[in-house]
């Protein structure tokens, strides 16, 4: 979930519309949150992954775009990717500590730990993640969603590998095929190894970087072979049979409709670039925010129209909020960051900068209007 994805540039007049996909797709997570009905459920596994997809599809524009994969630039790739997801989710990973800490909390993580190991633990991010794949006994996330962003990192470190080689990048995606495959088939658990374990979520970033470098022949496999084993267990009848999440559905969804949707908006329409760009900015803390809004309002013992209603509201207006006092000032020192040239990281001018870009956007939202 990058910010402004620059794609190679779509017809005169017309917008391609990332930031609308991005927020759509973190609403549908939030609407799927609120009813958590078996009908909803696919839709949402559809949305996370046409995220991974977007998200191939980005990383792969900014480096070209950026050059990152430039000898002795990969570190500072790394860092620009920490320093996208790492500031808001701290930030959202506080405010879900002290609502679950005053009773304010969604009842499906009402056993959560509230102390500070746990929380030092999910402020690592990757724990939220592995622990629902490894037996590591972390399995007590505070932001649940979050585990999307440990997939994305892991992700992020293979990027350098799968440019570095289309061999190479063939053959980790056939072998993520695999363990997908099997655990489409229920030879391995299927939620975690087709919906979590980067090991079998792969092919999903890898479609979204073929599709953007045109390699219609590495998209083409992917969506065959991870087609092959959905439409295998439908013939044998199991497709949507698993017990709990409808998981499988939601992968069938993103494999058929998830390329089409993502070359769509690429091609644009008539919108405004601005607006597409505020869209986008506001889909990151939306979608990190709205379990906590749920818990809030579930605690303030509102009525249902008034929690769904007051969850996306909330969600939309924490989007705003995250972006505007955390990620756009540091936005502008990635921007410096990603020019070329720039050698190592003097990391205390670095948390100067962000600090007095923090300090001033915090000061003109909160100063009072000068009537004109």
């Amino acid at each position: 979930m990058g910010y402004g994805i620059e794609s190679r540039p779509a017809a005169p007049g017309r917008t391609p519309l990332f930031g609308v996909l991005r927020l759509s797709m973190a609403l549908v997570v939030v609407l799927v949150h609120l009813t958590w009905s078996p009908r909803v459920v696919p839709f949402g596994i559809c949305a996370v992954m046409v995220f991974f997809m977007v998200s191939g599809y980005a990383m792969s524009a900014l480096a070209k775009d950026w050059r990152f994969m430039e000898r002795g630039r990969i570190g500072g790739y790394m860092l620009d990717r920490v320093a996208r997801i790492m500031p808001q989710y701290l930030f959202w990973l506080v405010v879900a500590f002290v609502l679950a800490s005053e009773g304010a909390w969604p009842p499906w993580t009402a056993t959560v730990p509230l102390d500070l190991p746990n929380f030092l633990l999910n402020a690592s991010l990757m724990p939220v993640m592995l622990g629902r794949v490894l037996p590591i006994g972390f399995h007590s996330p505070l932001i649940p969603q979050a585990w999307t962003l440990g997939t994305e990192m892991v992700f992020y470190a293979l990027l350098p590998v799968l440019l570095f080689s289309r061999r190479l990048a063939l053959c980790l995606t056939l072998l993520s095929l695999a363990v997908f495959a099997a655990a489409v088939l229920d030879a391995i658990p299927l939620f975690t190894f087709a919906y979590i374990a980067p090991c079998g979520t792969l092919p999903f970033f890898v479609l979204g970087h073929a599709l953007y470098r045109r390699d219609l022949r590495l998209a083409g496999i992917i969506v065959v072979l991870a087609l092959a084993p959905l439409l295998l267990s439908a013939l044998r009848g199991t497709l949507g049979h698993h017990p709990g999440l409808n998981v499988d559905t939601g992968l069938l969804l993103a494999v058929l409709a998830g390329p089409a949707i993502l070359l769509f908006v690429e091609r644009g329409v008539r919108f405004p670039k601005g607006l597409d760009r505020l869209f986008g900015d506001l889909a990151f803390g939306a979608y990190l925010s709205h379990d906590a809004m749920i818990g809030l309002l579930l605690w303030l013992h509102q009525p249902e129209r008034v929690i769904y209603g007051g969850t996306l509201l909330l969600a939309l207006v924490n989007g705003w909020v995250g972006w505007t006092l955390i990620d756009r000032p540091i936005a502008a020192w990635r921007r410096r960051r990603r020019q070329p040239g720039v050698g190592l990281v003097d990391v205390p001018a670095m948390v100067a900068e962000v600090a007095a870009s923090v300090s001033a956007e915090v000061a003109a939202v909160a100063a009072p209007a000068v009537p004109g």
